[in-house]
């Protein structure tokens, strides 16, 4: 009897302490904190380009990460850093001798736990070049263009990355997960949250609706304050318990538009505005699914090892949830 209870006590311990963990790190998080840098490059004339440098904030507190050009060009006109949000850009102007076609710009100091940077080059010719710089790829060779393959590539790439980073997606994701269950309610509910965000992502990014971005990241902010607290509410009597599908579609507007925020930073290519639409849409897709698969794949496990969660628990973390989200919808409100 003293063994097993015990073991029971031991079990119980290793359960909070991990949920603490994650808790208490998701409460530490800005909303984005591991999205990429941007090295944006815009031709202006013949071989001169306006440019633009940004990190989030923390990456560029360290001062390891800069740019690396070509020795045929000279950085001209470079601008103080300034606080954007998340994160701190820089401005410059890069004249070059030659075209850059053939040329390598990459990216030194970057290590195995950051988030890349990501090169954007326009040319005056309306082509856009896109690459993603990472430790293993810190430099990229100019092509003359990209297949339309390599474009639905990147793009499939970055939606995917953008969900898993974006911290406010995937705690409203989660909740929602959590709220309906595994069950035919959570195929409805994802279905509608899709729908609602891919068309909201596909009207803002092509030019046919626009709201003010502090408004749109400060609802988004509320709309996991929102569902946290539905979460919260006795006897399944939250507005999202009772339509789920429609509170999802009508949030996922607002995300959708958050999504298109990130995807107009990045820019669509002239050439293949359409496939790389569709292409970061489904991208965003797979990443959602892969976190929900991953969080129920958790669940049925602790579940086969009779790992239980106290209850307790499991109102702390809509708790911490719903204050997160609070916190994210007033600094953004605010622009703080």
């Amino acid at each position: 009897m003293t063994r097993q209870l015990t073991l029971t006590v031991r079990r119980f311990n290793i359960q909070c302490l991990f949920f603490i963990l994650i808790l208490l790190q998701t409460f530490s998080l800005q909303a984005h904190p591991l999205a990429p840098g941007l090295l944006a490059l815009n031709e202006t004339a013949s071989n001169q380009f306006q440019g633009v440098w940004k990190l989030p904030k923390k990456i560029a507190a360290t001062g390891k990460l800069t740019p690396i050009f070509p020795s045929n060009c000279q950085l001209h006109e470079v601008k103080q850093a300034l606080t954007e949000g998340t994160g701190r850009s820089q401005s410059f102007q890069l004249d070059c001798n030659n075209h850059l076609i053939g040329q390598s710009i990459g990216v030194d100091g970057m290590s195995k736990r950051g988030g890349g940077v990501l090169l954007r080059i326009k040319f005056n010719d309306d082509r856009i070049i896109h690459q993603m710089l990472n430790h293993k790829n810190k430099l990229f060779v100019i092509p003359s263009q990209q297949s339309l393959y390599q474009v639905s590539k990147r793009y499939l790439g970055l939606g995917i990355e953008h969900l898993i980073a974006g911290i406010d997606h995937l705690l409203f994701v989660i909740t929602l997960a959590l709220l309906v269950g595994w069950k035919k309610q959570l195929f409805w509910t994802i279905t509608f949250f899709t729908i609602g965000h891919s068309i909201t992502l596909s009207m803002t990014a092509l030019g046919s609706v626009s709201l003010p971005s502090f408004f749109v990241e400060s609802m988004i902010a509320l709309s996991i304050c929102w569902a946290a607290t539905d979460a919260l509410k006795p006897d399944n009597k939250g507005i999202i318990h009772s339509r789920p599908w429609l509170m999802s579609g009508g949030f996922g507007l607002l995300h959708g538009m958050g999504f298109a925020g990130a995807l107009a930073e990045i820019g669509l290519p002239e050439q293949a505005i359409l496939p790389a639409l569709a292409a970061f849409n489904i991208g965003i897709e797979i990443g959602q699914l892969l976190v929900v698969g991953l969080l129920f794949l958790v669940l049925y496990l602790a579940k086969t090892m009779q790992l239980s969660i106290p209850s307790v628990i499991k109102k702390t973390s809509f708790y911490i949830i719903g204050i997160t989200g609070a916190i994210w919808f007033w600094q953004r409100l605010f622009s703080l």
